[in-house]
């Protein structure tokens, strides 16, 4: 029963995924045609051969969801140690904060957002785009932080600190090691949440941040399925990829160890 669940679930996720490679490689595929017609590339040459945002947008989204995930990674840790070594009841309160992106709408939070880059001269910036992206990565990466956090005896540090061990090595020998599968996957979800923000991206960004979402939505926009379906299957790719080689590596990482989390 498991397994045809697991089946039914895989096929659900594939059908989409089918029908937009059928899109970018058929210049007529509709409903109820059964098997596509006119296969070509044309699509593919227009996106990879005549679209000069094409590269850009990939190196630019490269730099904005690395820098956004670091820094959410940074700060949402950061934030989740202290939350978890201060154990204060006002806690919750501090952790709704953090959250309170992932409620307010996105519209009216953007545009909130924007009118205080404007008076900071960062908008239409890289570091404004940035940071509005780190906004929504936080709350994610503050909670994988704390649930990594709580599964760390507290032990371990005072120990090291019995035997002489100065913070830096602790950090760097101790808690590093056992925060990394976090980490990997903190970094992880910072970098996929920016490489699919578009609102936030062209709101502060003012059209001269360029990220493959940006490219994206106006061939969803203006109904251009072949193009649309084109970008989309670099966009899933570009994901998947990042998905897998951080499994990978965090499973390279942590091989042999033993870890205990709540």
């Amino acid at each position: 029963m498991k397994t045809l669940k697991n089946g039914i679930v895989l096929v659900l996720l594939l059908i989409p995924i089918v029908i937009m490679v059928l899109l970018s490689l058929f210049s007529y595929y509709r409903y109820p045609i059964l098997f596509p017609r006119s296969f070509n590339l044309i699509y593919w040459e227009t996106l990879f051969l005549r679209n000069q945002l094409f590269i850009q947008a990939i190196k630019q989204t490269l730099i904005v969801s690395t820098l956004t995930a670091f820094f959410s990674t940074l700060v949402g840790f950061t934030s989740a140690k202290a939350l978890v070594d201060q154990r204060l009841k006002a806690n919750k309160i501090l952790m709704v904060f953090i959250s309170l992106p992932l409620f307010i709408p996105a519209i009216a939070l953007f545009i909130g957002v924007h009118h205080i880059l404007i008076r900071m001269n960062l908008a239409n910036t890289y570091t404004g785009v940035i940071l509005a992206h780190v906004l929504i990565s936080l709350p994610y990466t503050t909670s994988i932080g704390i649930t990594f956090f709580k599964g760390i005896d507290p032990n371990y540090t005072k120990i090291a600190q019995t035997l002489g061990a100065k913070q830096s090595r602790i950090i760097t020998k101790i808690m590093v090691p056992l925060l990394l599968p976090g980490l990997i996957l903190s970094f992880s979800i910072g970098f996929l949440l920016s490489t699919s923000e578009y609102f936030s991206t062209f709101i502060i960004g003012g059209g001269r941040v360029i990220t493959l979402s940006t490219i994206l939505y106006p061939y969803i926009e203006n109904a251009d399925d072949g193009n649309a379906a084109a970008v989309s299957v670099v966009f899933i790719l570009f994901n998947i990829l990042v998905f897998v080689f951080a499994d990978r590596l965090s499973r390279r990482l942590t091989k042999g160890r033993k870890y205990l989390y709540e």
